[in-house]
């Protein structure tokens, strides 16, 4: 006789196969950041081919709550750039926003252009991350992160990496929380090319005790040393288990801030 765990899991092997015949045509909905960057006016990831890395440093003047100015960046070795402008669309994260308190002072941006990353239908989204700071060397405090990708691990699961990740030019990673995408397989639906299971974000805090595990759609509050902790919002992570000619293997996408003290 069949013990209740495996009839447990045929009865949801069935379930799924029986949802996935009746809709093949549905995709799961996505919502990019569509985060865009501009050097002097142009695209910012028309400057070099590939992915490449760039660390800024200049005022910033808020011109909106998620339009960011740099009017005279420049590198870190002290040459300049120019005007850095960052913005997104922030419907997907309510709350990520640029705090009109980074107007005014120094800070330093992390960007990640590559002009050859797509979204989940193939679309192109060549500014995957940011993330903005103030202070100077060696304590920038961190006020924002933005991510999102389609970039994959060997286990075919979303990989999150800098600027929601270390980057050997800066010396302050510890003042953000860590963020990796762990593979669940309880939440699915089906999707044209087979099932999409949405997949848990794990955030690292400095401690065990403030490290917290978001699903889609979640909110968490981390910690980072005695600084104003930490909001995080995991906007959704998935993978599946089929791929059809443009459409991405997995996504993630996630803001995380924090607000000065008052």
């Amino acid at each position: 006789m069949a013990s209740r765990s495996s009839r447990a899991a045929l009865g949801a092997a069935v379930a799924a196969a029986l949802a996935l015949a009746a809709c093949r045509t549905h995709d799961v909905d996505v919502r990019p950041f569509h985060i865009r960057a501009t050097a002097n006016g142009a695209p910012l990831e028309g400057l070099s081919p590939g992915a490449v890395f760039y660390v800024l440093f200049g005022a910033g003047e808020v011109q909106g709550p998620t339009t960011l100015r740099l009017p005279d960046a420049v590198y870190a070795d002290g040459r300049p750039f120019g005007e850095l402008v960052l913005s997104f669309d922030g419907a997907p994260a309510p709350g990520a926003v640029f705090d009109p308190s980074l107007g005014g002072v120094p800070l330093r941006v992390l960007v990640l252009a590559d002009a050859d990353a797509r979204g989940p239908d193939g679309e192109a989204l060549p500014i995957p991350g940011f993330r903005v700071a103030t202070g100077s060397s060696p304590d920038f405090r961190h006020r924002i992160v933005l991510w999102e990708g389609t970039y994959t691990g060997d286990n075919g699961v979303a990989r999150v990496f800098a600027p929601a990740g270390p980057h050997e030019d800066d010396p302050a990673i510890a003042d953000i929380p860590g963020f990796q995408v762990e593979a669940v397989y309880a939440a699915w639906e089906p999707a044209e090319c087979g099932l999409v299971y949405y997949d848990v974000l794990d955030v690292v805090g400095e401690t065990a005790s403030s490290d917290v595990a978001l699903d889609h759609g979640e909110r968490g509050v981390v910690p980072i040393g005695i600084r104003e902790p930490w909001i995080v919002f995991h906007v959704q992570s998935w993978h599946r288990d089929g791929r059809c000619d443009g459409q991405a293997q997995a996504w993630s996408q996630l803001a995380a801030w924090r607000r000065p003290a008052p």
